[in-house]
């Protein structure tokens, strides 16, 4: 949360770029509920959005905006708090005629490829097979993700993940704050970062200066250990999935240290006072 013109889209822009240079698809907008279940579904389970103004999730007008807004909502609560999310029945079949048209066209485009090969000289047309085995691989890519999505489609998603930044001002900020949106679980679950009532002068000393080289042995170490992390996400959902398959109960063990057992006791002591249950 900044004052407008407080330079809110830099931060944004850090995140975005670390994300992607790690191999995270990152997206912007939300367009509507359909929207978040669709990346959802073609990128396992995850759902990450850096979102510009996202007060306009919570803030419900009187206009015809009021119920698009409020799907998207429901949408993005069903999503962070399922360990199976099942689209409704309407999007089910809006999508899967589509996936199944994706399905029948790539399977066809395959099967011309295999045919083209078929009619190559093993040893005069080297450089022409391995081109159209290349293409060949990439329609197999793009079929399994249909064939995964039209599965979430029928099965649900497992264990979805959303993650959404977005950013906002002090004003439309207290628009938000209201009971209906405290009640609806969304905002309860965000966290709120002030950036102060002012805003910075520019750093005339960064004039010609390429920002991008900046704490870059700082900035190497976040990417490194975001991409472990990514690498150890990645490696689990593999295996979850391996172990469903196999009629077995994925699991993951994570040892908290003491000092974190320690701070969520007392944080749930805190939040466990009458003033904070019942007011």
């Amino acid at each position: 949360m900044a004052l407008s013109g407080a330079g809110k889209e830099r931060p944004q822009a850090v995140i975005r770029s670390i994300l992607t240079e790690v191999g995270r698809k990152v997206y912007g907008d939300i367009r509507s509920d359909k929207d978040v279940i669709l990346t959802a579904m073609y990128d396992a389970g995850r759902a990450a959005y850096i979102v510009d103004e996202a007060h306009k999730f919570l803030v419900q007008p009187k206009n015809s905006s009021a119920n698009y807004a409020s799907n998207i909502t429901a949408t993005l609560m069903e999503l962070a708090t399922s360990n199976n999310f099942k689209p409704s029945r309407n999007h089910v079949a809006e999508v899967e005629a589509s996936i199944r048209n994706s399905i029948s066209r790539l399977e066809k485009e395959k099967a011309a490829i295999d045919e083209l090969i078929s009619h190559c000289n093993p040893e005069h047309d080297q450089a022409k097979i391995k081109q159209h085995e290349a293409n060949l691989q990439r329609k197999a890519e793009r079929l399994a993700m249909e064939e995964t999505a039209l599965h979430m489609l029928e099965t649900g998603i497992p264990d979805p993940c959303l993650n959404l930044a977005g950013s906002s001002t002090p004003v439309k900020l207290s628009q938000m704050v209201n009971t209906d949106n405290i009640d609806n679980g969304l905002l309860a679950r965000a966290i709120v970062i002030d950036c102060g009532e002012s805003r910075s002068p520019l750093n005339t000393a960064l004039t010609g200066v390429d920002v991008a080289l900046l704490n870059i042995n700082e900035r190497n170490d976040i990417v490194r250990d975001v991409s472990l992390i990514a690498a150890d996400a990645d490696r689990f959902r593999q295996s979850s999935v391996e172990k469903e398959f196999n009629g077995e109960e994925p699991t993951l063990e994570v040892v908290a240290t003491e000092e974190a057992i320690h701070a969520i006791s007392m944080i749930e002591r805190h939040y466990d006072q009458d003033r904070y249950r019942n007011h």
